[in-house]
C-alpha cells in the first residue's frame, strides 16, 4: 500500500484537530505541538503497509525505531480496546472521528456514515469503529 492523497489530507486535518482541541483543553503549546506531530503521523503506517488492518502496528514499530514517545498511541489507535488507554490516544482517536477520509470536519454521524460507505455496515471497520465510539463515550 501507500499513503493516499486522501488519506495525507486526513492526517494534516487530524494533526490540526489535536492542535486545537489540546488548545481549547488548556494544556499548553508544547503539548499542543506534540499532539499536531501525533496526529500527522498516525496513519503513515499505510506507506508500508500490505493491508489496511496492519497499518497501525507497521507505523507504531516504525516510530518507536525512530523513538517517537507516541508509539503506542499510534499502536492502539482506531481500536476498540481496554488494554492501553492515554489523554494523548483519547485525543488522537477523538480528532480521528471528527475528521473525514478527505481531511475535512465532520460530526461523528458523518465519519461513521463514511465508514459505512467505503466498507459496509457488516465490515470489521464498520463495527470496530462504532464499538470505539461507544468506548470513548461519544454516542
Amino acid at each position: 500500500m501507500e499513503i493516499s492523497k486522501n488519506r495525507l489530507l486526513h492526517s494534516i486535518g487530524v494533526a490540526r484537530k489535536m492542535h486545537e482541541m489540546t488548545i481549547c483543553q488548556g494544556l499548553g503549546i508544547e503539548k499542543a505541538a506534540d499532539m499536531f506531530v501525533l496526529g500527522f503521523v498516525h496513519d503513515i503506517g499505510y506507506e508500508f503497509s500490505k493491508e489496511q488492518g496492519e497499518h497501525a502496528n507497521v507505523g507504531a514499530e516504525m516510530l518507536k525505531h525512530c523513538g517517537f514517545k507516541y508509539s503506542n498511541e499510534v499502536l492502539y489507535h482506531g481500536k476498540a480496546q481496554i488494554d492501553y488507554m492515554s489523554q494523548e490516544l483519547y485525543l488522537l482517536n477523538t480528532a480521528d472521528f471528527l475528521i473525514d477520509a478527505f481531511g475535512n470536519s465532520c460530526t461523528l454521524k458523518e465519519r461513521l456514515e463514511g465508514i459505512e460507505q467505503r466498507y459496509g455496515v457488516k465490515s470489521f471497520q464498520y463495527q470496530e469503529a462504532v464499538k470505539l465510539a461507544k468506548q470513548l463515550n461519544m454516542i
